[in-house]
Formats: C-alpha cells, sequence, structure tokens
C-alpha cells in the first residue's frame, strides 16, 4: 500500500495478505465461491450449497465433481456423484448439498463464512472456513426429514483401492478395499473418520461433532461393473448411511468438521498422532 501526504513524502506500507480469502470464478460452467487457504482451496457450488472441489497444496482435487455423466450407476462415480455434503437425497429439494444441483442459494456473510439456503427455506449449510480446517454446521426447520453427510470424491485425486487407507476413531488404519458396487462396505458408529493414500504423509479428515448412535460407512466405488478395477472412480464416507439400502439416518441439527492434515495416518505411531490432532478439533 502506498500512502501520499501531499504535498510531502510518500510511504510505502507492507499489509500482510488475509490468511483466508473468498472470491468468485466459474467451474463446470457455475458460479461458484472459492475459497482459499492456506491447507486447501475449497469450491463450493452456489446453487447447490455443496463443495464439488477440495484441491490440496500439491494441486490434487479431492472431490473432483464433473456434470457427466449425470446420474448414471456406477458411471457417474467419476462425475456428478462426487460432491460433499451431498445433504438430501430424495423426496422435495433432493439435491440440495450436491454440486450441479440447483437447490439454493448462497452469500458470503462474513470475513470467513458462507451461508447455503434451500429453495423452501427450510435447510441451512452455514461454512466457516479456517486456515487449517472448515466447520459445517446444518440446520433444519423440518425435524422429521432425515438425511445424510456424505464425502464422495477420490483420495488425492485418484482412484486407487490398494494404495490407499482407511481409519476411524474406533477402527486402525485397514488398506484392505471394499468393492461399495459389490455390497462390501465398512460399517460402524464413527465419531470421525481419515483417508490417505500411501505415496503422501496427508489425510483427509472428517469429524461428526454431534454426538449420535447411527450407522456410518465407507467404501470404494468404480465407474464400472468391473467395481474395485475400474478405470475411475471415488470413494463413499456416509454419516448417517447404513451398510444396507440407501436410506438416510440423521436429523435435526448436526456439525461437522473437515481439513487435510499434513501427516500419514497408516501405522499405529501415525495413527495415534492424528488421533491427538484430530482430539484438538
Amino acid at each position: 500500500m502506498l500512502e501520499v501526504l501531499w504535498p510531502g513524502p510518500a510511504i510505502a506500507v507492507r499489509m500482510p495478505k488475509p490468511k483466508v480469502t473468498i472470491h468468485t470464478s466459474r467451474y463446470e460452467d457455475r458460479e461458484h465461491f472459492v475459497i482459499e487457504t492456506p491447507r486447501a482451496d475449497y469450491w463450493l457450488d452456489k446453487k447447490s450449497g455443496g463443495l464439488s472441489r477440495l484441491i490440496d497444496r500439491d494441486g490434487n482435487d479431492w472431490i473432483g465433481f464433473k456434470k457427466e455423466p449425470w446420474d448414471k450407476y456406477p458411471d457417474s462415480a467419476a462425475a456428478a456423484f462426487r460432491g460433499l455434503p451431498n445433504l438430501l437425497f430424495g423426496g422435495s429439494e433432493s439435491g440440495f448439498g450436491h454440486p450441479g444441483w440447483d437447490r439454493a442459494t448462497s452469500e458470503q456473510v462474513g470475513a470467513r463464512s458462507i451461508l447455503s439456503t434451500s429453495l423452501s427455506g427450510k435447510w441451512r449449510l452455514r461454512w466457516t472456513f479456517g486456515e487449517a480446517n472448515l466447520e459445517l454446521d446444518v440446520a433444519t426447520d423440518d425435524a422429521k426429514r432425515r438425511y445424510w453427510f456424505l464425502y464422495e470424491g477420490p483420495i488425492l485425486g485418484r482412484f486407487a483401492p490398494d494404495s490407499q487407507y482407511f481409519a476411524t476413531d474406533s477402527m486402525s488404519p485397514t488398506q484392505s478395499p471394499h468393492d461399495y458396487f459389490a455390497g462390501d462396505r465398512v460399517a460402524g458408529r464413527f465419531r470421525w473418520a481419515y483417508m490417505g493414500d500411501i505415496t503422501v504423509p496427508r489425510v483427509l479428515a472428517i469429524v461428526h461433532r454431534t454426538a449420535d448412535d447411527q450407522i456410518d460407512t465407507f467404501a470404494h466405488l468404480g465407474n464400472s461393473k468391473q467395481g474395485l478395477a475400474s478405470p475411475d472412480g471415488m470413494v463413499v464416507l456416509g454419516f448417517g448411511r447404513g451398510p444396507k439400502g440407501i436410506a438416510p439416518l440423521l436429523k435435526g441439527a448436526q456439525s461437522f468438521r473437515i481439513g487435510l492434515l499434513e501427516s500419514a495416518g497408516r501405522t499405529d505411531a501415525e495413527y495415534q498422532s492424528i488421533c491427538r490432532q484430530i482430539g484438538d478439533w
């Protein structure tokens, strides 16, 4: 910044860049908020209220939403199924919170906050972005409607089930892949979970901050009937999504925290380290 004391001297002042910035751009021909932070860049689809991209320091997109193919099972596991939190499925306002759907309006409500509201006004997602992670608060006026929180995307931006691992607060890291298409899914009650790739010391961690007793699931979904041998695909981590069928299980207000940790998480020692880091969330 340059301050001129006319007609006297000029003073050059160095101003620090904010650690979290929000601006607008387009992706997949849709208007987005782009939130830049020290650990990741997040792309929030304004008309859906869902994240379509989560880009790490090395440029890897952990969501990688694409519009086509649209709604084809399992083909869209490499495209339109991807997103976060993919909140509402079926019934009225289906697609709220899922990139690609026109189900919301979004506005910046603070230096680091965005509010996405469903077209009916009954559902609200408040996104608060920090330097290391983000907080997502779900509010609803429909106390009976059930929903889920999903992370659907490729770990480290690639579909490589044999080279990736998964852990929760109740389960130590496992590198054994599970084929969603074949009905093989990890099921349990997760307070938090993280996923990583053996090639990079970095994991995506998601914490369900609201205590609950619902079933949660995890598996890999390929984009073809070849399952784990498919050329592309994603993982399906569902808080409030049981292993059988697609019935959502959550209801009422819920809170989550999501972020990348610059740590490996495969060994017991690494797992314990990440447990301590997530504990601070």
